[in-house]
């Protein structure tokens, strides 16, 4: 079923469209890294945040070792890197350097394609370095946004 479900609604749909990639680490309580990838396209009249995969990572988590998953599941959708028109990482040296990070090895499949670097790691960088009372303010911020997206539904309603 879930075979069915990738084929039909990722697969299908994005091989004619331009798309966008955030690729992110993390590694399960087994202690296996896994690549997560969402996927952000136009369909229709709306723009679509996905998830996109999850692959283990049976040895190193190189660039090239998350690259070479990433292209696999692409080449078994038959996606295309000239899609791609961005792709958005948390700037670790696997992910963004700029001989052996993921972004040099799509960045040889499309030469075109944007990478930038996250904005919520950049503000936990940022946040580092702030003052006591302006830190305050900034992690209640950060509460609400994790108490609004923790719940589905409250995440799901528009203003």
């Amino acid at each position: 079923m879930s075979t069915n479900i990738e084929e039909n609604v990722r697969c299908n749909k994005l091989q004619d469209a331009y798309f966008a990639l955030q690729v992110d680490g993390s590694t399960d309580m087994s202690n296996k890294a896994q690549p997560l990838a969402f996927i952000r396209f136009i369909d229709g009249d709306k723009i679509v945040n996905q998830y996109l995969c999850c692959k283990e990572m049976l040895t190193t988590t190189k660039g090239e070792d998350i690259f070479l998953i990433s292209n696999s599941y692409f080449e078994k959708c038959n996606l295309s890197w000239e899609s791609c028109v961005g792709i958005c990482t948390d700037g670790a040296p696997s992910m963004m350097g700029s001989i052996k990070g993921l972004a040099s090895f799509v960045k040889q499949k499309n030469p075109k394609i944007i990478t930038t670097h996250c904005f919520l790691h950049r503000e936990v960088l940022m946040a580092k370095t702030l003052s006591v009372k302006l830190k305050e303010v900034f992690d209640q911020d950060v509460q609400m946004v994790n108490f609004i997206k923790t719940r589905p539904v409250k995440a799901r309603i528009r203003i």
